[in-house]
């Protein structure tokens, strides 16, 4: 069961939105990612220390609300839940880099998911 859970929320991360233009975050909206590459080709190490902050809210922002949306949620987290969970990722992804930032999403909603589900 938890290695079904594991592989669905996994590929819901995989599936969330990473591409967007060049424009910097002075002229992006709250949620729009300027990221290009995929969050499931993104290592935790480019999360901590390529990714921007706007980058890093926004990626935590996507992957929370499509795991929230396979345990039945609608609409987008809160903030204080959004950076609860972009803080997690910062641990989850500290001391193993080479993970993928989908990996360590998964691995974070499904060990804390009392706190991130609807």
């Amino acid at each position: 069961m938890l290695k079904g859970a594991v592989l669905i929320v996994t590929l819901l991360l995989a599936g969330c939105s990473s591409g967007g233009g060049a424009a910097g975050p002075s002229s992006v909206g709250k949620y729009e990612q300027t990221w290009t590459k995929g969050y499931s080709s993104t290592t935790c190490d480019e999360f901590i220390n390529e990714m921007d902050p706007h980058q890093r809210f926004v990626a935590a922002a996507d992957m929370l609300g499509g795991a929230r949306q396979a345990d039945g949620g609608t609409g987008l987290p809160g903030d204080s839940l959004v950076n609860s969970f972009k803080s997690g990722l910062d641990q989850a992804c500290e001391p193993i880099g080479t993970m993928t930032l989908t990996d360590a999403g998964a691995a974070l909603y499904l060990t804390d998911r009392s706190s991130f589900r609807p």
